[in-house]
């Protein structure tokens, strides 16, 4: 971006507010994110505008993806990607308006997820094959959280005795799982780090095995920190049945885990002017390079690898 196009962009960012819808309720890892880059891509666009969250849940993420893709093309609008977003958008379902790979993107974090029980149902993670009492809960099966946990279950063969679906997001389902309605729930590794860490450590519950990450050759591999220290369900996979995991059920959990890159990202709806995005992806850039940032991201979002510019 010329010097000519920062001085065309600073006076049309100058005293404007960008929304960041978020179809997540809050407290669940998209908002977690939401907030923390509110707080800090602002510093970095020319004419400093502010960024604002707009939680809009339901449909499965649906009703904030659908929103944020009909927003005006003015730079003013973005969309903060979750699981279910991702999903959503390639298998479809009805009432799908937005499509993501459409939309513009300035940032993406890959992320991995952390599963857990209450402590006393398992006493290691490979046990979680043979575990009784399993509820497991969340908003929906094509959510993120859900949609990873349903083709663990199935790769691995893990005894639900129940699914609890349709809470309002993580935040909800997390309430559930401290309450005793459901007995096993997933997070983000910022959600994990936010509001069940300290249970872990009290001993009240046990994390059982995280998602995993794709490396560069397309190998499910643990975060690479930030997150806490289980296997994956490859791994698990590999020590209750004495072999790799291979075949359909194999590729699909895979294909799910590449869904993790573009589960935390920040995108724009179409025909957004190309100087507008030029100025947002500098900013983007800028942000992730930040000391201020690195630092707070392993916080806010711990283990998470950031993409921006051409990555």
């Amino acid at each position: 971006l010329g010097v000519l196009g920062e001085a065309k962009a600073a006076p049309y960012f100058q005293g404007k507010v960008i929304t960041f819808v978020v179809a997540d309720s809050p407290g669940g890892g998209s908002d977690i994110f939401a907030r923390f880059a509110a707080r800090h891509l602002p510093r970095f666009i020319p004419g400093n505008p502010v960024c604002v969250i707009r939680n809009i849940v339901g449909g499965g993420q649906l009703i904030g993806a659908n929103y944020a893709w009909a927003a005006k093309p003015n730079g003013l609008t973005c969309f903060i990607t979750g699981g279910g977003a991702v999903l959503n958008s390639q298998l479809r379902p009805k009432g799908t308006d937005y499509k993501l790979d459409e939309m513009l993107p300035i940032y993406a974090g890959s992320l991995s997820r952390v599963y857990c029980v209450k402590t006393g149902i398992i006493k290691e993670p490979k046990e979680i094959v043979n575990a009784k009492g399993l509820i497991f809960g969340h908003a929906s099966p094509t959510s993120g959280v859900g949609g990873n946990f349903v083709w663990a279950k199935e790769l691995l063969n893990i005894p639900v005795e129940r699914f609890v679906w349709g809470y309002g997001g993580a935040g909800a389902a997390r309430l559930a799982f401290l309450a005793g309605e459901i007995t096993m729930i997933g997070e983000s590794a910022a959600g994990y780090h936010s509001f069940i860490k300290p249970y872990v450590e009290k001993g009240e519950i046990m994390p059982v095995f995280q998602s995993g990450q794709l490396d560069a050759n397309g190998n499910i591999v643990r975060a690479p920190k930030g997150v806490v220290d289980v296997p994956t369900p490859t791994e698990l996979y590999k020590q209750v049945y004495g072999k790799e995991a291979s075949g359909p059920l194999a590729e699909a959990y895979k294909a799910q885990v590449a869904q993790c890159t573009y589960s935390r990202s920040i995108v724009f709806p179409p025909k957004v002017p190309e100087n507008i995005m030029a100025v947002l992806r500098n900013a983007a850039v800028q942000m992730v390079k930040d000391p201020k940032f690195q630092s707070e991201a392993e916080v806010a979002d711990p283990g998470a690898t950031h993409f921006v510019d051409e990555q």
